[in-house]
């Protein structure tokens, strides 16, 4: 679609450039909405503060509360949406499939081909965990792009979505901030 790099350059520049006074307007909501909260004049807004200023401005300004918004949002659906858009985009089939052996028990494993052909591209692996060494304790992923072994055999790849998912109650679904 861009065709050559100077295409994607300049729409990159535009869009800044249009963007740019938005930003600095709703920075300077957040900034105003912290000197009242704070009583500090040169209050100034920081990236951790970004998250809570924004649902603030949305909860007071547009009468919308995130939290409240959380159960149109249950983890399932939104990875069907996720495979649904991915499915559509670059023509991709993902099926889940028993994993041949599971280290954690809610493991998942989807099988990705091509929709148009049925070749068989990898593996994918949506992974919840909860805190950062899990992370460290998750088994080697193979490499991204696959790999050729002597007598031309190919080892398809296998990716991971590893992300901090809501943990879900035993009786409800996890629920996903929008």
């Amino acid at each position: 679609m861009v065709k050559n790099a100077a295409t994607a350059i300049a729409f990159e520049q535009n869009l800044e450039k249009g963007l740019q006074p938005k930003f600095n307007a709703e920075l300077e909501e957040f900034r105003q909405m912290k000197i009242k909260e704070t009583g500090d004049p040169n209050a100034k807004i920081y990236v951790w503060d970004w998250r809570y200023f924004a649902n603030e401005l949305k909860k007071t300004k547009y009468n919308v509360d995130a939290e409240q918004l959380r159960v149109y949002f249950p983890y399932e659906r939104v990875l069907e949406g996720l495979f649904a858009i991915y499915q559509h985009i670059f023509d991709l089939k993902f099926e889940r499939v028993e994993p041949p052996y599971k280290w954690i028990g809610d493991l998942q494993l989807y099988t990705v081909s091509d929709a148009k052909t049925g070749q068989p591209l990898g593996l994918f692996l949506p992974r919840h965990v909860s805190a950062r060494r899990q992370i460290q304790s998750l088994p080697p992923i193979r490499h991204h792009r696959g790999k050729t072994f002597a007598r031309r055999k190919y080892q398809r790849p296998v990716c991971a979505l590893v992300c901090k998912f809501p943990a879900a109650p035993a009786d409800k679904p996890s629920l996903m901030s929008p």
